[in-house]
């Protein structure tokens, strides 16, 4: 798929019309099924690596990127305790080095973008959130997650 053709399918995915909505989100489910983290014979972008890409894209409109978060913070956390475990063992026993790295790396990228579109910090609001392993990884990104719930709720002190 082309990125115009990513972005079409990620566009649709907020589309008012339940029709186009509907195909979008079946395309994002077959991705994330057949090509989570490894890559076939084709030369199909990685799931992941494709999301965050966009995600951090800060050429890309808006909706584009709310878009790719909310697909990419979907491969992580459901509200079914039992698909919630699916997903964290695929990224923690069948996703590469390589891929876990560029999604932190990128994912971090957007939590300091300029660009108010970027993060909006919702993902990290989502019921089961919190049962997300922390400290797995060696660049501590629990760290800034504490971090940014610290500041919403210094924010949120302030406002009172």
């Amino acid at each position: 798929m082309s990125s115009a053709e990513i972005n079409q399918v990620l566009a649709n995915s907020l589309s008012p019309d339940a029709t186009l909505r509907s195909a979008a989100e079946q395309q994002l489910t077959q991705a994330a099924e057949s090509n989570f983290s490894h890559a076939h014979r084709s030369l199909q972008p990685l799931y992941l690596a494709t999301l965050v890409q966009e995600l951090a894209n800060e050429q890309a409109e808006g909706s584009i990127r709310a878009a790719a978060g909310i697909a990419l913070k979907n491969a992580f956390t459901t509200r079914d305790f039992a698909r919630h475990q699916e997903l964290q063992a695929k990224w923690l026993q069948q996703t590469d080095n390589e891929t876990k790295t560029r999604v932190k790396e990128l994912t971090l990228q957007t939590l300091a973008s300029s660009n108010a579109q970027a993060y909006t910090g919702e993902g990290y609001g989502a019921p089961g959130w919190e049962t997300v392993q922390r400290h797995h990884h060696p660049t501590r990104l629990s760290d800034v997650i504490e971090e940014d719930e610290r500041s919403r709720a210094s924010t949120q002190m302030s406002r009172f």
